[in-house]
């Protein structure tokens, strides 16, 4: 099948007018001018998208799908300690089952907002059973989060049967999640970060620099995935990139408590690889990329549409792994990809455009397949 629209935008080279893409399989086969496409492949099927860019999915670098049931229902006042304890007594009320509901819903608004890829953080263990069951890429981050009183080997225990069951797929991989400062002791973090190395499977860390997180000279695990806290110390930053870590920003919620100075620009001088996320439906009020793009346009005026756009993608698949294969419309890559309408169609524009402006989705594909039409 060939998707043809006025522009093509592949994230790797300049953006295209009149430009067409083929998929077969999971694959793109073959990308560029429309005209030329349709030459080489005379009886291959065409979809066109009138006034639309089509560009490779977006990839939410951190989120809480099953947090849909606190959206709008937590107050900002305070201390974020203090919404933060609030926060996870809440979440104690969440069972499997709703759990279950929200992740699914959350999974619908993120196609329809085009996102291909969700990064996805989950306490009740829910988003194992839903994500491989979806249509959508994931890496599904389980979360200790020990009960009061709970002993470090019972919460240990406890919280991998909530993902018992649970094989990795085409699409869906995993890894585990701590909260240091507030939530699991320095014992279980270390203990489940070892696991995670053991098992060869990502770690998520809430806040680097918190206390109780790794100790010091303890080199970080690879494939770590870190929401930032506080401003990063040079310390912090050398560890980041000896290991190869990502960072993962939140522009919206860091408008939410605004702690320091927006640190995008520190982590992109030290080399490391920085993603965008909509972290917690508890504190931003949609699922959507584009909005948190927009966010970090006013926050880092001075930061293209492009270069923001790579963030989301580039640092997104760079995140998983997944940079050689995902995050551009190039033969040999993945086929997630997206239709956009957009206000404008000029090649020099379109990616500010993207970031700036309302915009409408005409289609998702994931991993070759069409999931929204």
């Amino acid at each position: 099948m060939i998707y043809s629209a006025p522009i093509l935008l592949t994230l790797y080279g300049d953006a295209l007018r009149d430009g067409a893409v083929r998929v077969s399989d999971r694959r793109i086969v073959d990308a560029g001018k429309r005209d030329v496409l349709k030459r080489k492949y005379p009886s291959e099927e065409e979809r066109h998208f009138e006034g639309a860019a089509i560009m490779p999915g977006l990839i939410n670098g951190h989120t809480h799908l099953e947090d849909g049931f606190l959206r709008q229902r937590l107050p900002y006042s305070g201390s974020p300690s203090d919404w933060a304890r609030a926060y996870q007594e809440r979440k104690r009320e969440l069972s499997t089952a709703e759990g279950m509901n929200f992740a699914h819903l959350g999974v619908l608004e993120s196609l329809n907002n085009g996102t291909t890829t969700i990064l996805d953080v989950s306490s009740t263990g829910a988003s194992f059973q839903v994500l491989f069951n979806e249509r959508v890429r994931s890496v599904i981050f389980l979360e200790f989060l020990p009960a009061p009183q709970e002993t470090e080997e019972t919460a240990f225990s406890r919280t991998l049967l909530k993902a018992e069951g649970f094989m990795a797929n085409e699409l869906s991989n995993w890894g585990v999640a701590l909260h240091p400062p507030g939530g699991a002791g320095a014992g279980l973090f270390r203990r489940c970060a070892a696991y995670a190395e053991e098992q060869n499977v990502f770690t998520l860390c809430h806040a680097l620099g918190a206390p109780g997180s790794w100790a010091p000279g303890h080199p970080l695990p690879r494939k770590t995935v870190v929401i930032n806290g506080p401003s990063p110390g040079e310390e912090d930053l050398r560890r980041l990139s000896e290991a190869a870590a990502t960072v993962v920003l939140c522009p919206r919620s860091f408008m939410r408590f605004r702690e320091g100075p927006f640190p995008l620009r520190r982590f992109l001088e030290s080399g490391v690889n920085v993603c965008l996320g909509t972290e917690s439906l508890a504190l931003s009020d949609s699922l959507d990329m584009f909005e948190e793009m927009y966010w970090l346009k006013r926050l880092v005026p001075e930061l293209s549409g492009r270069a923001i756009l790579r963030l989301v993608v580039h640092g997104g698949a760079r995140a998983m792994g997944l940079q050689g294969v995902l995050g551009q419309i190039r033969p040999g890559f993945l086929a997630d990809i997206i239709g956009v309408r957009a206000n404008t169609l000029d090649p020099d524009f379109i990616c500010d455009a993207l970031v700036t402006e309302e915009v409408e989705i005409r289609f998702v594909m994931v991993n070759g397949r069409e999931v929204l039409s």
